[in-house]
């Protein structure tokens, strides 16, 4: 696999990626198909809180740290930990509780996705139909909620493409989440083809650390809560998807 610079009327600042040797492309959910995190999961996290009675509010800056743990409800649990062991909470909640809670906060969640005011990052929508066009076969792997790939599909996406994604790996599907590999290599699995076949989006290195011990190459895209991350052994790191532009050639 070979990536140049495009120096080219009206592609100027775009990175070409020969899908040659790929047959799919995996795309992480949150934040890297849309901005899901700050405008999505965190206002409705807020909300679960209050519903519940809870003492918790979690900040912007609070919400980037705990994103560092894969999992809606393994965040909740991980936040829980921190509180304890620092004697701030006068408030023990069980796993039993916490699980409602995630419940809830995904229900909130769906219901803010319905609304449209999450939409796919610029270039998305260009970037399947040119997956599409070369021949190749498009994926969605995420350790998030199936319940919440469903939403943002239904409000946001259906309508706007008919190419639907070849597989869809989501949380419930493993028992280990990113940055372990078992969701990309379950989705090679499932496709019955070799890892190194499948070319990998991720925006954190939580996903990208998966995607490599997957043994998968990944290009790396910026999003809000990550974009400081760096990316270690990406064959391409972007700002946008916008940024990305596909090819097909045996020319290098």
């Amino acid at each position: 696999m070979t990536f140049s610079c495009m120096i080219k009327d009206g592609n100027i600042g775009k990175s070409l990626v020969n899908l040659r040797n790929y047959d799919v492309v995996l795309f992480d959910l949150d934040g890297t198909i849309a901005e899901t995190e700050a405008i999505g999961h965190l206002p409705a996290f807020n909300c679960a809180f209050s519903r519940h009675d809870m003492e918790w509010v979690w900040s912007g800056d609070q919400y980037k740290d705990l994103l560092k743990v894969a999992g809606g409800f393994e965040r909740l649990k991980a936040h829980r930990a921190v509180l304890e062991s620092s004697g701030k909470t006068k408030q023990y909640y069980n796993d039993a509780f916490l699980k409602q809670v995630h419940q809830t906060k995904n229900e909130i969640y769906a219901r803010l996705i319905d609304t449209g005011i999450v939409q796919p990052r610029a270039g998305f929508f260009e970037l399947i139909k040119k997956i599409w066009n070369l021949n190749r076969q498009w994926g969605v792997v995420t350790t998030t909620s199936q319940s919440n790939w469903d939403s943002l599909w239904k409000a946001s996406i259906e309508s706007r493409i008919d190419l639907h994604p070849k597989i869809i790996v989501c949380g419930e599907k493993v028992k280990n989440k990113k940055p372990d590999p078992e969701a990309y290599l379950l989705a090679a699995d499932q496709l019955k083809i070799h890892p190194t076949k499948c070319l990998v989006i991720e925006d954190s290195d939580n996903g990208a650390r998966a995607a490599h011990a997957a043994g998968m190459d990944f290009i790396g895209v910026k999003s809000h809560f990550f974009a400081d991350d760096e990316f270690r052994h990406a064959k391409m790191i972007v700002p946008e998807l916008s940024n990305i532009e596909f090819e097909l050639s045996n020319l290098y």
